[in-house]
């Protein structure tokens, strides 16, 4: 598998970026590869209508996913640990899962998947709230121990795009300020904004190749421009193949 993570604050845009790139040949995210990986181990499926078949394979899905939180932990102890620290000292609900959640897709995407796929939400993006709660030293070794990206996409706009945005949108307003005033969201947005120049400074420290994106400045088709002309972009998308993306043998859910 090759690894695209997209990571910005919410708002910057990720989701639709997102799912332009992956109308593009030879590119998936890793929802739709999940969706894929379970049809073909249930490919009966096929036969009922498309919510009846998401219904079917959420429920499949978290059946399975404590086994690739367990591999994760196996294969990640150290990086384990800080997301479950993290986690923990986190005010809002369903942390520390969220992280976990987020690993053990990666896990069953990397086990399943040949092709380039494109991750929203996934680890890199929580490294922004492992920075903001654990500081700066625990954040640089969480990024040195999860899974390295081919590539990095690095979505960003002022914060009040972003919450303009989150208003307009329907899927809901972002947990880190859903209870907070306009003001206070402005300052936490940004504060994220800070968190991600940060990671994607150190990403690049690593060797990581980043596309920086700023979705005010730029329309919807330059930004796709700006990716699709980056040679790292290129490489990535040549190397896969629209065809065959799960890779034989290794497509079970179970």
């Amino acid at each position: 598998m090759k690894h695209i993570e997209i990571i910005g604050p919410a708002g910057a845009g990720k989701t639709t970026i997102l799912k332009e790139l992956t109308n593009q040949k030879n590119i998936i995210c890793e929802e739709c590869s999940m969706r894929e990986i379970i049809i073909q181990s249930y490919p009966r499926l096929e036969c009922f209508p498309e919510p009846i078949q998401d219904s079917i394979c959420n429920i499949q899905w978290r059946i399975v996913r404590p086994k690739y939180i367990k591999l994760f932990k196996k294969e990640y102890e150290t990086a384990s640990s800080i997301m479950n620290e993290a986690g923990l000292q986190d005010n809002r609900s369903k942390f520390p899962e969220v992280y976990f959640r987020a690993a053990a897709k990666f896990v069953k995407v990397r086990h399943s998947i040949s092709g380039p796929v494109i991750f929203d939400e996934s680890l890199h993006q929580w490294a922004f709230t492992i920075y903001r709660i654990n500081g700066k030293e625990v954040g640089d070794k969480y990024l040195k121990t999860i899974p390295t990206p081919e590539l990095i996409i690095a979505v960003d706009c002022p914060a009040e795009v972003c919450i303009k945005r989150q208003k307009e949108r329907t899927k809901p307003i972002a947990s880190s300020i859903s209870n907070l005033n306009y003001q206070q969201a402005i300052e936490s947005i940004d504060e994220s904004r800070q968190d991600f120049i940060l990671i994607r400074n150190r990403l690049k420290n690593l060797g990581v190749n980043v596309i920086n994106i700023d979705t005010s400045e730029m329309s919807i088709v330059e930004s796709l421009s700006t990716i699709s002309q980056n040679p790292s972009w290129q490489d990535l998308v040549s190397q896969g193949d629209s065809n065959s993306h799960s890779k034989n043998g290794s497509n079970s859910i179970k």
